[in-house]
């Protein structure tokens, strides 16, 4: 039951990720201009920040989400590369690092870890230049996640 919770908390996330995505393709003006989304993970909790152009044009800005009250594990753990994690994505869908003040480069994937202290089991979520996956390993002791399209 905790591994079902955990794979959904995953899919939260990249449902998220996914969304945020798709408003900056649909939003992006006709010069180019990309919809900027500054995102910060912080104690389970996925946020835009409270930058002014985190707004996408016309439309206001995506809401937190809490993926441990979605999930329900009281034990989640988010873990990546980096505290804060920082990246645009382009009107052709692609992911591009920015710190929201300079020009945006093409962005090194980076992997979001989920966790409980209850499971041996980790979620990955990977983010790539143009996609945005879900995968698992079967322990912190295993170096890379596995990713087979589930």
């Amino acid at each position: 039951m905790q591994e079902q919770r955990l794979r959904q908390a995953a899919i939260e996330l990249v449902s998220y990720l996914q969304t945020a995505r798709a408003r900056a393709m649909r939003e992006a003006d006709d010069v180019g201009q990309a919809c900027e989304l500054e995102l910060k993970l912080s104690q389970n909790v996925v946020e835009p920040t409270k930058q002014t152009n985190n707004v996408c044009h016309n439309t206001p800005a995506l809401d937190s989400i809490d993926l441990k009250l979605l999930s329900g594990i009281k034990d989640l753990s988010i873990s990546g590369d980096a505290e804060q994690i920082f990246f645009t994505f382009t009107r052709q869908g692609f992911l591009a690092s920015s710190n929201l003040s300079s020009s945006s480069v093409l962005m090194l994937p980076r992997i979001i870890y989920l966790s409980t202290s209850s499971s041996q089991m980790q979620r990955c979520v990977l983010l790539d230049l143009a996609s945005i996956r879900m995968g698992y390993r079967s322990s912190t002791a295993q170096k890379y996640c596995t990713f087979n399209g589930n």
